[in-house]
């Protein structure tokens, strides 16, 4: 027996330990030997696997990552456990980790070891809710896998790409060459990342990574802009601009350190690269708090002085295209975008004291127009954190008790940019409410944790369809079958259905078609001051619509 064919079977031994599922490969990545829990995991007996490409057994978000992954492997170079999925025959992806070996000798050969995991509930919202072109984190779940990542290696550091000119380069090759540019570029960064999973595209044309001492980040900045040169019919490609700063946080908490990583994702993607240059997490430390005091001043000031202004969006039935009912929407001024004030207001405990003043203003305006016979039914948003304060309840009561008669003209907006803890205390909230008149709606069903564990444990009466799914529905046949899902789920239930960010006819028609009951956006209509309050044309209540009984009374 020669040395070479003693080492492979020793590997073979030193790996299989380890592992559910071992591999081997040729030079193109075929699989030429497979053993252990074959069929469990990939639905295929051990000889049907051969002659394979590997890649047909991986999630298809992944293909590329682990294609590059295995091609950058030098002779004796081992590939580092990454979190991955095979996509088995017939079958639910099984979340794995994978890695492996490039032995040297006569050709290349390479042999991958598969582990079966348990995805927590978080990894798997975020899988969910990765970008679908990159493959990449969004922002939110960027933050907390940076955030995780720093705590197990304090010495990563954290590297934001800009991506100068995307739009002139889609416009320039196509969308089809820029998506899948996008999605090598996406492979890429995972590639250097920390466990091939800490990247994420924080906007349109802005990417981040945490990586640690050993990857090439400069390297991968240059393979980037290579593709997308490669992309570029006149080879001009991309104007990149990165920048890369030490995670290190000396005397900061985990806790500090993720409001730092997410005040700096935050910054990164409201503002040009070049205005962003911090030297360290410590800087940026300083620069959070000295923005933090700015705010908490104005959002004081904001609230004290009355200065919110509501406008009011409607929500029309897609069967007849009907205002059935407005949403008011809260704009504290022109300095600040309304979703950064409240979600500021909310994190430093101030979202309760905004909620009662646009209550108090919805209030206010539904008087005006009823004394000219109008009774509009109009929807507040109350954040997940005013509704569990006891002392935000009572303020609630007190606003409305003389108002009585208007409760059933006032939906509840239940918003989810805080998760609700104690969701059966929430449904006793929400139960009271209902009692005393008012529908509740579930804004963003389906994204973050406004989930399929919220609608099973709170009885409510709408759900209002996250609009990452309306925007994505007519090219992915992913979110439009997640979207008749919800529909059907709905209708069991008899729990009303709203879309939200619709802008097209082909939008609201296919959203029609699959179900959905109700529809808002610049479509239909732009926030105002309420003026199409007369001019609507009362919606019918009681009709059937699409498989659910409406019951807004």
């Amino acid at each position: 027996m020669s040395n070479s064919l003693t080492e492979r079977e020793r590997l073979l031994a030193f790996s299989f330990a380890n592992a559910d599922l071992l591999l081997e490969l040729d030079g193109a990545f075929s699989i030429t030997f497979a053993s252990g829990a074959v069929r469990h995991l990939t639905g295929h007996a051990d000889s049907d696997l051969l002659g394979l490409p590997i890649f047909g057994l991986i999630d298809p978000r992944d293909r590329v990552l682990v294609l590059r992954l295995l091609g950058q492997l030098t002779p004796n170079a081992r590939l580092p456990q990454m979190a991955t999925a095979l996509a088995p025959a017939g079958g639910a992806d099984v979340p794995v980790y994978l890695s492996g070996y490039r032995l040297d000798g006569d050709g290349a050969r390479y042999f991958v070891t598969i582990v079966r995991r348990e995805l927590s509930a978080e990894e798997s919202g975020a899988r969910k809710r990765s970008d679908p072109e990159t493959g990449l984190l969004g922002k939110v779940d960027f933050v907390a896998a940076a955030a995780s990542a720093q705590s197990r290696a304090p010495d990563s550091k954290l590297t934001m790409i800009e991506l100068g000119g995307l739009d002139k380069l889609e416009a320039r090759a196509g969308a089809p060459g820029i998506s899948e540019m996008l999605r090598e570029a996406g492979a890429v960064l995972r590639a250097a990342s920390i466990n091939g999973n800490v990247a994420g595209r924080l906007g349109p044309n802005k990417l981040g990574i945490v990586h640690g001492r050993g990857s090439d980040i400069e390297q991968a900045t240059k393979d980037i802009g290579d593709l997308a040169k490669a992309s570029d019919p006149t080879g001009a490609g991309l104007d990149l601009d990165q920048w890369t700063l030490p995670l290190a946080a000396s005397g900061m908490s985990q806790e500090q350190v993720a409001q730092v990583l997410r005040y700096a994702v935050r910054r990164f993607a409201e503002k040009r690269l070049d205005d962003f240059r911090a030297r360290s997490m410590n800087d940026l430390m300083r620069s959070l708090i000295t923005e933090t005091v700015h705010h908490v001043t104005s959002v004081r000031d904001t609230i004290e002085s009355g200065r919110v202004n509501v406008a009011y969006q409607p929500i029309v039935s897609l069967a007849d295209r009907s205002v059935h009912h407005w949403e008011a929407l809260c704009r504290p001024g022109e300095e600040n975008s309304a979703t950064g004030v409240l979600e500021f207001a909310e994190r430093i405990g101030l979202a309760g004291e905004f909620d009662l003043l646009v209550c108090a203003k919805v209030i206010e305006r539904l008087q005006e127009v009823a004394a000219a016979g109008l009774q509009p039914r109009i929807a507040i948003n109350l954040s997940a954190t005013s509704l569990e304060n006891e002392m935000f309840q009572s303020a609630f009561e007190e606003l409305l008790g003389p108002h009585a008669a208007l409760r059933p003209q006032i939906l509840i907006e239940v918003t989810e940019s805080t998760r609700i803890t104690d969701l059966a205390r929430a449904e006793k909230i929400l139960q009271a409410l209902r009692q005393k008149g008012h529908k509740v709606c579930l804004d963003d069903f389906g994204a973050g944790a406004a989930a399929f564990p919220y609608i099973q444990g709170l009885t409510i009466d709408f759900v209002k369809v996250d609009g990452a799914y309306v925007r994505r529905m007519l090219t992915d046949k992913r979110d439009a079958a997640i979207v008749r899902s919800i529909v059907h789920l709905c209708a069991d239930l008899k729990v009303g259905t709203v879309a939200e960010m619709i802008e097209t006819e082909a939008q609201a028609a296919k959203l029609k078609e699959l179900g959905i009951g109700f529809g808002q956006g610049y479509f239909f209509g732009r926030p105002d001051k309420g003026e199409g309050f007369e001019a609507a044309r009362p919606p019918k209540l009681n009709a059937r619509r699409k498989g659910f009984v409406e019951t807004w009374q």
